[in-house]
């Protein structure tokens, strides 16, 4: 595929969900006004004709490697399979709705239909065939066999189960539905049931059969069945001639405690003028009355507001990758209260963030080459970091395992970075982008949400053109363990210049944009981060030096050669390019004291050190934050569009590469962990989840047990605050399955675990089964947004009061929030067990 040719198909991913919106005009102008008129055209005919709705029957059976089920979709029965009925349950989704070609044309090419690993497998065989002419050696390339499943499936002697949502997926619906219960007669075939409704709305019911469980049985009852509904109880207590009944279709059975309920969708093909008139206005008078069915509401605003308290408090940088210029690198960042210290960490001297030096082309192909094989699954690398400061200028490193993989370059590398004051060893994961997922409609019926005014209209297309281009997320995680770890590698000044092979570009970058997270700063008081140079005096020596951030009681300062200073130590600084621009302040010798020091005693954090009433450089930051505050703030966090977060938080919901564990504990109760967020990705620690998992509950005896969860997490959670630093430790975990049952043994790592222990509970953990390393990092949860969904709770509060109170309740006890984080290639790379292949 040639880069027009993807950027097209980019396009039309992007443009696709506001195809029937009424700004779709403007977002087409803005985002297609480089393009050619003829092409512009072809490009619009086409996205009509994707988005049209598409009346074809799809029956997948004998077509598909996959169990086909009946599938009713507005009085058409469809025979799909687990991946068919996900991809249409995503159209309509994407397209309010409807079921469209789009759809249509998606299902028809899955990749388990036979006919597309028939296409696949030819290509296949003439790719090899190729390759083995090319090559003329006989041989051909064969990929690996695949992994085998980890027992799935298999119950837990001690299952810890927790309820689960996913992130960025809500359940919307078109109208509203009113709990009532009313007096119907079903009739099926020869059949006549009676039963009570449970719930009503224009387009459906819910009916509870009269009847026992046996005599069910013996109805054969099955999805498709046309239904002929009559209402008794409206016949009885209103003036309405519907004697004849209104014709309705089986789409679900539910059997319950209290008796079995059926499903009813009304056919779409038979008009009822007359009786749509009636309803629509029985539930609009009487829904205060019988109260509105709110479920789907309750769980989209539990979930919404459970994001919005992970959101801020994220301690990952989500960047987002484009493609311009036949170049793929990070445009955009959503930064966070927790997660600016690492973009700040990649801040040189002009004050531009440019963490891309990270991203070469040759470490982004490995990754979209392992993204190939599962479109849904996570790339991952670790990446190992330090900087250097040069002539006032910063010099930055980094190096992936793979280019470790000599033990030469690994011991050089990796014993000089573990001892420079900015050695940072991160995870990244790669996932590929649905731009289509940027906006999401509001939770509220869409009736509701245009007689309110409520309706939540697509981005501008502005910020549309701002999303365009963009590809792939990625995440960006701090996983730096104690640098000590490192110091068993030795090495010698004159193998140095082996670490030029590692250094970042210094030129041609493309600036990273960062884009804030609205959220209230926590700080006893600000802190900017910005670059501007000093000169250092202490003990008789001086050097130059760099400014790192500051604010008005204190600052963080960086030189090149080591100082003779510890904590305690006074020394004067001269702010010499703020002198340059404000002659009206002397800021020459401002003593600060010492408060921390790195290790190699060239980083230093400094504090006021007052002699009198009056402190200079406390008076200049003063000033310089009170009247530049707007300038400084872009300094530490580039502005973008408003509505351009928005998207971006919509975008990361749908690529979450972690498994945040909320933690509560409401007023006089017990500490409790009472809600998981899972990706809509094959993360790796909710696979290993899901696997043992039933219902809607996630079993989390994998990853945890109630002896750590009580006396590590719990412990911890009750002394966090939103002003805590957040709290992180490694357990390495061995699973296997012994007589039908899941086993888990548990290693914690701390600095005075022996790394002999940790590698004799590995090499066992191998021999069992499956082992990971995982990492917990815990912070204090800080103040809800509510406002993120104050629509919906605005609806709840009208029509279901106990319901809103018991979410606000439930979201107001969180006192902290755990991120699980898998690191298993870092701990078994550093114990030298293995090294990661990316």
């Amino acid at each position: 595929m040639t880069m027009e040719e993807a950027a097209r198909k980019q396009l039309i991913e992007q443009l696709k969900p506001f195809v029937h919106e009424p700004e779709f005009d403007k977002i087409f102008a803005m985002l297609t006004a480089d393009m050619p008129g003829p092409k512009r055209f072809q490009l619009k005919s086409e996205l009509r004709s994707l988005a049209a709705p598409c009346n074809r029957q799809i029956d997948l059976r004998k077509r598909v490697d996959g169990e086909v089920q009946p599938y009713e979709h507005k009085g058409h029965i469809h025979y799909l399979d687990a991946l068919a009925i996900s991809i249409f349950e995503d159209g309509l989704e994407r397209y309010h709705g409807v079921f469209t070609q789009d759809t249509y044309d998606r299902i028809m090419n899955a990749e388990n239909n036979y006919r597309v690993m028939a296409e696949r497998e030819k290509k296949q065989l003439l790719a090899a065939k190729i390759r083995e002419e090319r090559l003329n050696d006989g041989k051909s390339n064969t990929a690996p066999a695949a992994e085998q499943p980890a027992e799935a499936n298999t119950p837990s002697s001690n299952a810890l189960a927790v309820p689960y949502f996913s992130f960025g997926r809500y359940v919307t619906r078109r109208e509203e539905r009113m709990n009532y219960a009313g007096a119907v007669e079903l009739g099926i075939g020869e059949h006549k049931i009676p039963a009570i409704t449970s719930d009503i709305s224009l387009s459906g019911i819910c009916v509870r059969l009269k009847m026992d469980a046996v005599a069910v049985r013996a109805l054969n009852l099955a999805e498709g069945n046309k239904v002929t509904v009559l209402f008794t109880a409206f016949t009885k207590d209103f003036t309405l001639d519907i004697n004849h009944g209104v014709g309705y279709t089986l789409v679900g059975i539910d059997r319950r405690a209290k008796g079995t309920y059926l499903r009813l969708k009304r056919n779409s093909d038979e008009a009822y003028d007359d009786f749509d008139a009636f309803l629509s206005r029985f539930i609009s008078g009487y829904k205060h009355r019988y109260k509105v069915n709110v479920d789907n509401i309750v769980e989209a605003v539990a979930s919404k507001a459970h994001e919005q308290l992970y959101l801020p408090r994220m301690v990952s940088v989500p960047l987002f990758f484009k493609r311009a210029e036949k170049r793929m690198f990070p445009y955009l960042a959503l930064e966070a209260e927790m997660n600016g210290n690492i973009l700040d960490a990649w801040t040189n001297e002009s004050n531009s963030c440019v963490v891309g030096g990270m991203f070469s082309g040759a470490r982004l192909s490995r990754l979209l080459a392992a993204l190939k094989t599962n479109p849904k699954g996570v790339a991952e690398v670790v990446v190992y970091s330090f900087q250097l400061l040069r002539n006032g200028r910063s010099h930055f490193y980094s190096a992936t395992q793979n280019e470790l993989q000599n033990p030469e370059t690994k011991r050089v590398f990796l014993g000089y970075a573990s001892r420079r004051a900015h050695f940072k060893v991160y995870r990244f994961t790669l996932a590929k982008l649905d731009i289509g997922k940027a906006w999401i409609p509001s939770t509220l019926p869409k009736d509701v949400a245009e007689r309110e005014g409520m309706v939540q209209r697509p981005p501008s297309p502005v910020v549309m053109k701002e999303l365009g281009g963009l590809t792939h997320i990625g995440v960006l995680t701090d996983i730096t363990p104690d640098p000590r770890v490192y110091h068993g590698y030795e090495f010698e000044k004159e193998e140095l210049p082996q670490l030029n092979a590692f250094a970042h570009p210094t030129r041609g970058l493309k600036p990273l944009r960062r884009a804030p997270l609205n959220y209230v700063n926590v700080r006893s008081e600000s802190r900017f981060n910005y670059r501007s140079q000093v000169r250092v005096s202490a003990d008789g020596e001086s050097q130059l030096g760099v400014l790192r951030d500051f604010s008005t009681l204190g600052m963080q300062v960086e030189v090149e050669r080591p100082m003779n200073i510890q904590k305690g130590t006074v020394v004067d600084i001269d702010l010499l390019q703020f002198a340059k621009s404000h002659a009206s302040f002397d800021l020459k010798k401002l003593p600060y004291r010492v408060m921390h020091a790195s290790p190699d005693r060239t980083v230093m954090h400094l504090k006021v050190e007052k002699k009198g009433a009056e402190h200079n450089g406390q008076n200049f930051f003063s000033h310089l934050i009170h009247n530049h505050a707007k300038a400084l703030k872009m300094a530490e966090q580039t502005g973008t569009q408003h509505g351009l977060q928005l998207c971006l938080r919509n975008l990361y919901c749908n690529a979450l590469m972690s498994l945040p564990l909320f933690i509560k504990k409401p007023k006089g109760d017990v500490t409790e962990l009472h809600r998981v967020g899972v990706s809509l990705l094959d993360e790796p620690v909710k696979t290993s989840c899901m696997a043992f998992s039933r219902g809607s509950k996630l079993n989390l005896t994998p990853i945890l047990d109630e002896d750590f969860m009580n006396g590590s997490l719990f412990k911890y959670a009750k002394a966090m605050n939103e002003q805590s630093r957040p709290w992180s430790t490694i357990v390495l975990v061995t699973r296997w399955v012994e007589k039908g049952k899941l086993r888990v043994r548990r290693l914690r790592l701390t600095d005075a675990t022996d790394p002999a222990l940790a590698k004799e509970f590995i090499q066992i953990g191998m021999e069992r089964g499956e082992v990971s390393a995982l990492r917990y990092i815990m912070v204090g949860t800080g103040k809800p947004d509510t406002e993120f969904v104050a629509n919906e709770f605005r609806y709840l509060n009208e029509y279901a009061p106990h319901r809103a109170e018991a979410i606000e309740a439930e979201i107001w006890s969180n006192i902290a929030i755990v991120d699980v984080v898998p690191v298993t290639d870092e701990v078994m790379f550093r114990l030298g067990i293995s090294t990661a292949s990316s």
